[in-house]
């Protein structure tokens, strides 16, 4: 029924797709603890904890450091 109905391409599609998203992530953090270090993200969490700032803010800054940092 799945194949015939095309829900099973529906479903290798999805499923691919979370492991590439997977893959992504996981690429995405450990270039970010390259780039930003340990001691970066401690201060990132310390400035949400503290309340100073707020998660969607620090994690924008997060994301536009690695890539200021990624360009040539």
């Amino acid at each position: 029924y799945l194949r015939a109905s095309g829900q099973w391409n529906n479903l290798v599609r999805r499923h691919i797709r979370a492991e590439i998203e997977a893959w992504l992530w996981r690429d995405l953090l450990a270039l970010l603890e390259a780039r930003v270090g340990a001691a970066g993200l401690d201060a990132a969490i310390d400035a949400v904890l503290s309340r100073e700032k707020d998660p969607a803010s620090v994690a924008g800054a997060l994301l536009a450091r690695v890539l200021q940092e990624a360009e040539p």
